[in-house]
């Protein structure tokens, strides 16, 4: 018994508090699609990009052609091809807005380029040409 008498009895000890409850997991952000893909590039997939690439230097009809068949199959070598398209391109632009004059510069640059870059897809490599290769990146990821 209390000895106070205006104090109320306690007929049960309280209850302790209910554990808190963990707050619902929050939704996971859609996953965004990384640059370069993921994922093991083939031998078959590197050899067709680096042909797209290095023909590019020489006419547009061979990387156009591999982006065309492509395209939907790898990501790989559709970038380099698309690449390639691009960078014959620039270079027959540059021929023509010059009137051929730089043509003995222009040609073999787009060649060497096209080697260059040709040699980096052939061992598996996303690179990158200056310009160009971010609209061919863009042009892939859709």
């Amino acid at each position: 018994m209390p000895d106070d008498p205006n104090e109320p009895i306690e007929l049960m000890p309280a209850a302790p508090p209910p554990p808190p409850r963990p707050e619902p997991a929050a939704p996971e952000p859609p996953e965004e699609e990384t640059w370069p893909p993921a994922g093991e590039v083939s031998r078959n997939e590197r050899t067709t990009a680096m042909l797209a690439l290095i023909f590019a230097g020489i006419t547009f009809l061979v990387p156009l052609i591999i982006f065309l068949i492509k395209k939907d199959e790898s990501k790989f070598v559709a970038f380099h091809s698309l690449q390639g398209l691009l960078l014959s391109l620039a270079v027959v632009l540059a021929i023509l807005i010059t009137c051929g004059l730089l043509s003995p510069l222009v040609w073999p640059a787009g060649v060497v380029i096209g080697i260059i870059w040709g040699t980096k897809a052939n061992g598996g490599e996303w690179a990158e040409l200056p310009v160009v290769g971010g609209w061919a990146r863009q042009g892939t990821q859709g």
